[in-house]
């Protein structure tokens, strides 16, 4: 983490993820998600939610990622699924794709990565507008990548 970056770890303290400074806590979102972070100047922001592997009973990460993307396309109007790539984020499995759907007027692009650790399901959501995502993409990429489990 260099000195123009701050990390971010979720309410229960298991997990971060690091931005740049220009990037603060989202008040609107911060009761629905562990860790959600944007930065008012530019409407984008980084959603992180959770899910115990436990209390969802025996689903591998492919069925959970298709449960997740049912969910986000009912968010949006108009939404269209990119394809879904397997990788790998600070070691763990997981999948990534992008989802454009329109909020009102405004037409938005979600970049989607569900990583499965040992004994959770995470979805990290980034959101650009669909304008700015060619310049954005690469930011919301990095924070998505810095997230990692925090060892107790």
């Amino acid at each position: 983490m260099s000195k123009k970056e701050q990390s971010y770890v979720s309410k229960d303290g298991r997990f971060q993820i690091t931005a740049p400074l220009d990037w603060s806590t989202d008040p609107d979102r911060e009761g629905k998600a562990e860790i959600a972070i944007f930065n008012p100047y530019i409407q984008k922001s980084v959603v992180v939610l959770s899910h115990s592997k436990k209390q969802l009973g025996n689903i591998t990460l492919q069925q959970y990622g298709k449960k997740a993307e049912n969910n986000l396309t009912k968010e949006w109007n108009l939404s269209s699924v990119g394809p879904v790539s397997n990788t790998t984020i600070y070691g763990y499995p997981a999948l990534e794709f992008v989802i454009k759907g329109k909020k009102d007027v405004d037409k938005y692009v979600t970049h989607v990565a569900i990583i499965e650790t040992e004994s959770n399901y995470y979805q990290v959501l980034g959101y650009a507008p669909a304008s700015k995502d060619a310049r954005l993409k690469k930011e919301l990429h990095d924070i998505t990548y810095s997230f990692r489990e925090v060892r107790h």
